[in-house]
């Protein structure tokens, strides 16, 4: 009866359905308290009563079906309360799922003696405490989720979990869980998805999660407070499968180790927001994993479902994924101190989608062959030292959406084509910073650089140049010959001027009676 939009409560009489041994109710309406009477149910082997409205407790009843062998799912609800420590009667049931309820009080240990349990489900609740170090008796648990509560105790916990040998995908990210990580991930060899994600832990990385035999898929160690390095002795070849790696918001130092580029499988590395430095390893452009495509032979169906949330920045938000897609590439390696130059290599990883280098150190120009990336949909390579133009082919791009180069030094005018692509994006994907940069979108004209002096040159026919004016010699000729025309024509017509060039002698002599004669007349 699941999907049919039941609404109300459960009517009473389901104890006497002693013959019973399957109720699905879940995806519905219903609402109220979960009836004690289906304890009574002895025939009963699955119970389903997910997506609902029930609230009040988990009726103490249900550890008293002796049959329960498959489902006891109550996922979805507003329940209360605590989980029944009388619960460990259920010692033939396989899953347990009571996520995304109100459920609080520490996860009794009792659950421990469910030898048959393969999944454990009690996320999204508010039960607090340390991880009962019972559960590490569950030889049979696969899966084993404990995120999304207010758990603080110590990490130490899960080395009880060493035990849990078929154990594929253990949660625990967004509790308050402290203390340093020493889980050997080496007799783990069935774990695929790890997350601790968006808790207190601290401490280095242990280096034992890239163990002989590794079947790991996803690492999800961000959001915590670990220090140090990234451990630089890795055998790549021993995580043949991983292909989520994220370190992000921890304190990590040093430089990125050159293993992580021989990660084949790897589409998904996340390592911002922390400490490192150097520079970005070449070989970080041999991650084949980014050149997935959904039309490659890796996936006819184009999606690897990792059953596992994952936390992805996007166009500056946190995201949450439950899945994958092949053709998923992200690469961020954002505010580090990352220096050196953008690797050009980085344009052979044909499929990357999403490339975030900001808030780092970086110089040099940006690459013209990332234009080749033509399934790119982010780029922000913002507060760096990157300097010289724009790369016309990045304009080519039509799957980009997102692009951020501002507070670098960069120049040159903002490239366009016949789409205009760069023109559709906002001022602030290019400012402030790069006061070079001009165009229309930063409303910004493009002046030309003032034209240089030309060097002296006196071997010039037509003209001389004297300090730095130049003078027409055809000019300079015109310019004598009306002075010396102009002095004949003085000489000729005035006496006096003739007289100054021919009798000097007599110019004297009559100065000089002149002068004297006048004297004696006033005497």
């Amino acid at each position: 009866m699941s999907s049919n939009s039941l609404v109300g409560d459960i009517p009473d009489g389901l104890e006497r359905l002693h013959d019973l041994q399957i109720l699905y109710l879940q995806n519905n309406k219903l609402t109220g308290n979960i009836p004690n009477g289906i304890g009574n149910c002895s025939s009963l082997t699955d119970l389903v009563l997910s997506n609902n409205n029930f609230s009040g407790i988990i009726p103490e009843s249900l550890s008293k079906l002796p049959n329960l062998q498959v489902n006891l799912h109550l996922s979805n609800n507003n329940v209360t309360g605590s989980i029944p420590w009388e619960f460990d009667n259920l010692t033939s049931v396989q899953t347990l799922k009571f996520s995304a309820n109100k459920l609080s009080g520490s996860i009794p240990d009792t659950l421990g003696r469910c030898k048959s349990l393969q999944f454990l489900d009690l996320s999204k609740n508010g039960f607090v405490g340390d991880v009962p170090l019972s559960l590490g008796n569950l030889s049979n648990l696969a899966s084993l989720d404990l995120s999304e509560n207010n758990l603080n105790g110590s990490v130490l916990a899960l080395s009880s979990l060493q035990g849990c040998i078929k154990l594929e995908t253990l949660r625990l990210e967004m509790n308050h869980l402290f203390g340093s990580l020493q889980l050997d991930f080496s007799m783990l060899q069935s774990l695929k998805y790890f997350s601790v994600s968006g808790n207190n832990l601290s401490g280095t990385i242990p280096s034992s999660f890239g163990s002989s035999n590794s079947s790991l898929v996803l690492v999800d160690l961000s959001r915590n407070q670990f220090t140090g390095l990234i451990p630089p002795h890795v055998q790549s070849a021993h995580l043949l499968s991983l292909r989520v790696l994220t370190l992000a918001h921890n304190n990590l130092n040093g430089s990125i180790p050159s293993w992580i580029g021989s990660l084949k499988s790897l589409q998904v590395l996340v390592l911002s927001h922390n400490a490192l430095e150097g520079p970005i390893p070449q070989n970080l452009a041999d991650l084949h994993g980014f050149n997935v495509t959904p039309t490659s032979s890796a996936s006819k169906s184009g999606v690897f479902t990792l059953n596992q949330r994952v936390n992805l920045t996007l166009r500056g938000l946190s995201q949450e994924y439950n899945y994958v897609l092949v053709a998923t590439t992200f690469f961020d390696l954002s505010s580090n101190a990352l220096t050196g130059e953008i690797p050009q290599d980085l344009a052979k990883l044909l499929a990357l989608r999403y490339l975030n280098l900001s808030n780092n150190r970086l110089e040099g120009e940006i690459p013209p062959n990332l234009g080749s990336l033509r399934e790119l949909e982010t780029l922000d390579l913002s507060q760096n030292r990157l300097t010289g133009t724009i790369p016309s082919g990045l304009a080519h791009i039509s799957s980009l959406s997102t692009f951020n180069v501002s507070f670098n030094n960069l120049q040159g005018l903002i490239p366009a084509d016949g789409r205009g692509q760069f023109w559709t994006f906002d001022i602030s994907s290019y400012l402030p910073g790069n006061p070079g940069l001009c165009g229309d979108v930063i409303k910004r004209q493009c002046i030309s650089p003032p034209p240089q002096l030309q060097p002296l040159n006196f071997s010039e026919d037509d003209h001389w140049r004297v300090f730095t004016h130049a003078i027409s010699i055809p000019g300079f000729w015109v310019g004598m010959t009306i002075g010396f025309c102009s002095v004949i024509f003085v000489f000729i017509s005035w006496a006096p001027a003739r007289s100054f060039v021919f009798h000097p002698k007599k110019r004297l002599a009559g100065g000089r009676h002149s002068r004297y004669g006048a004297s004696k007349t006033r005497s």
